[in-house]
């Protein structure tokens, strides 16, 4: 368990280098909110800087005022087009909130907008996931229709209540050295090992560095080869990169993993 932060434009100019120093772990930043370029948060480009000069891993999350499933991948694009060329340790969050419009709602409604954002999120390459109170975890939408995500609950409360599975407890509000006024304060419960390797999500297996979904490259790992297809998804069975045709392994075979490449020829191919 990591004791985090998450911080927005209200927190104001940070000095993180003090942030480190009073032992905060990591900080998940609001990148922005809403589907237009100028909604971005006025804080975000600097509170990248400033956590990558402390050492301080980070990760994001966009508010939403989305109330269907196109302004939902509006809203997933603007937020990829505002973290491209950003390095996260810790995943990508969709905040979706007590918003009338949002409210006036289905749950399925609301659950659909979800899975929209963090499809497409997802298919950029980055693990994705749901931030929401326990309320609206438990009441305003069916988590279990998102899949093996992220999930991120906020309980302001010194025990958290929340029966279903999780990641991050947004758990409170308090002081924090080098930032003025309050600020959230958050624990996460990620393994070190979920934040970079192999996960096996909804059936299939992809690889991630830095917090990122490795596409569309081959990988070596544990003296084996592999190919992560465009979707990060890796590759079995036949495959053919760049007019050369490979076979990687459909299933474990003695000790060949599954997904590992059989060479056939010296180019690692197979001759026709």
């Amino acid at each position: 368990m990591e004791r985090g932060i998450d911080v927005s434009r209200w927190q104001g100019k940070i000095d993180w280098a003090k942030v480190k120093q009073s032992g905060v772990a990591f900080a998940m930043l609001r990148a922005g909110y809403g589907m237009y370029q100028s909604q971005v948060d006025p804080y975000f480009k600097a509170n990248v800087s400033g956590t990558k000069m402390a050492g301080i891993p980070i990760g994001a999350y966009w508010y939403s005022y989305a109330v269907n499933e196109s302004e939902a991948q509006k809203e997933a694009d603007t937020f990829l087009s505002v973290i491209q060329n950003v390095s996260f340790t810790y995943p990508l969050f969709f905040d979706q909130e007590y918003e009338p419009s949002i409210l006036a709602l289905t749950n399925k409604q609301r659950t659909d907008i979800c899975i929209a954002f963090i499809r497409r999120v997802t298919a950029a390459g980055y693990r994705c996931g749901i931030y929401g109170s326990k309320d609206w975890l438990e009441n305003k939408i069916d988590v279990s229709a998102l899949g093996d995500v992220p999930v991120w609950v906020a309980q302001y409360s010194s025990t958290l209540t929340y029966q279903g599975r999780y990641d991050i407890w947004q758990y409170g509000q308090g002081s924090v050295l080098g930032i003025s006024g309050a600020v959230d304060l958050d624990y996460s419960y990620f393994d070190e090992a979920k934040k970079d390797g192999w996960s096996y999500e909804d059936g299939e297996w992809y690889y991630y560095e830095d917090g990122r979904r490795l596409v569309s490259r081959w990988l070596k790992d544990d003296g084996f080869w592999y190919y992560l297809k465009e979707t990060g998804a890796m590759a079995k069975g036949f495959l053919t990169v760049k007019n050369v045709l490979y076979y990687l392994n459909p299933s474990r075979y003695q000790n060949i993993p599954t997904g590992a490449l059989i060479i056939t020829d010296p180019n690692g191919g197979i001759s026709e």
